[in-house]
């Protein structure tokens, strides 16, 4: 009699449990990953909604803001879904503040945000790299772009 070569169902059900426990270690990381990924850009993207708010502002009145405030204040709104108070814009449940006058831009205008989850603050800053707007405080979590 010949014989038929194939997995016998204990040779199966340890190759499906491999493949189950392989799964539930890798799914979770590449979950998390692509999560802080979204939420790095999604930073630098309000980041750059704000600054060209801040500048089309500048352009039009000859200076930039005293306050952030001041963007919704005019007759002409230029955050207009955006809830502002004082110098602080709250978008993804992050502070966004405005610093008119900042001595670590040399005195110019500057644009922070603190307590910046750890993931998304190491991928907005390898995604920023040395450009020399921009200033990183390990410590604080802290991400402050000069304008």
């Amino acid at each position: 009699m010949q014989r038929v070569k194939g997995l016998t169902l204990v040779e199966l059900m340890v190759v499906v449990l491999l493949i189950g426990t392989l799964l539930a270690i890798l799914v979770p990381r590449f979950y998390r990953q692509a999560t802080n990924t979204v939420d790095g850009a999604r930073i630098v993207a309000n980041f750059q909604y704000i600054t060209q708010a801040i500048g089309n502002y500048a352009t039009d009145y000859g200076k930039y803001p005293n306050q952030l405030s001041d963007l919704n204040a005019r007759s002409y709104k230029y955050l207009p879904e955006v809830s502002i108070s004082g110098n602080t814009i709250l978008l993804d449940g992050l502070n966004y503040n405005y610093v008119f006058s900042d001595s670590a831009c040399y005195g110019g205008p500057s644009l922070f945000v603190s307590g910046v989850p750890t993931e998304a603050y190491n991928e907005v800053k390898s995604y920023i790299g040395n450009a020399i707007k921009w200033r990183f405080d390990d410590a604080s979590k802290t991400i402050k772009l000069c304008l």
